[in-house]
């Protein structure tokens, strides 16, 4: 995921990352009451965690980083604030996916019926970016990365998003973006205006 860090608390992050394993986590805030101005909203759970592969230092401050999602988490403990610190930081726990058992077949299924449906969207929304997307070099990414890929690549709403991040196995992940595909495809040309993509 390519991101622009402008905001100086995660301008300070980036700072800290890169001294360290340059790791970051991300997590979604709860949305807040009407009216109310939370400068620290409360957090989901359950976020991700990537790591810086490339970034460019700009003259002002900016950053342009490229991060490589690697792992799900579970927020434990958030942690106060040394003096100086702009940013949050938690203690988490790593969230390992429950595939152990998985039905390969199953999960290749899925995997084939999300990719056709994204297809399809993506021809309606995004037309010039389909060829690329049925790039045979998809085809060696794991299932894992790929269901989180498309996941992350969905505009739906956070909390969607958020159901898609805590589904427990790559199974589930792919079965939940199927059906956003499926919905997403049957009720589009109905409700969305013209101009609004469904594809990030």
């Amino acid at each position: 995921m390519p991101l622009y860090i402008f905001e100086p608390r995660y301008r300070q992050m980036t700072e800290a990352a890169l001294r360290g394993n340059r790791l970051i986590g991300m997590a979604t805030t709860k949305p807040d009451p009407i009216g109310s101005m939370i400068l620290e909203p409360e957090l989901y759970p359950v976020g991700s965690a990537g790591v810086i592969e490339t970034f460019e230092r700009r003259k002002d401050g900016t950053f342009d980083i490229t991060l490589e999602g690697m792992f799900r988490f579970e927020i434990e403990q958030e942690l106060e604030k040394p003096e100086g610190q702009l940013f949050r930081s938690a203690r988490v726990k790593v969230l390992h996916e429950a595939d152990s058992d998985v039905d390969v077949a199953e999960v290749e299924r899925l995997r084939s019926e999300v990719h056709r449906n994204y297809g399809a969207l993506l021809a309606r929304v995004a037309p010039q970016f389909v060829d690329e997307f049925h790039a045979t070099a998809f085809d060696s990414i794991p299932d894992d990365v790929y269901a989180n890929t498309v996941s992350l690549s969905l505009d739906i709403d956070p909390i969607e998003k958020q159901s898609l991040l805590t589904s427990p196995s790559t199974r589930a992940r792919l079965e939940r973006v199927l059906a956003v595909l499926v919905f997403e495809l049957a009720d589009e040309p109905m409700r969305r205006p013209s101009n609004r993509p469904t594809i990030q």
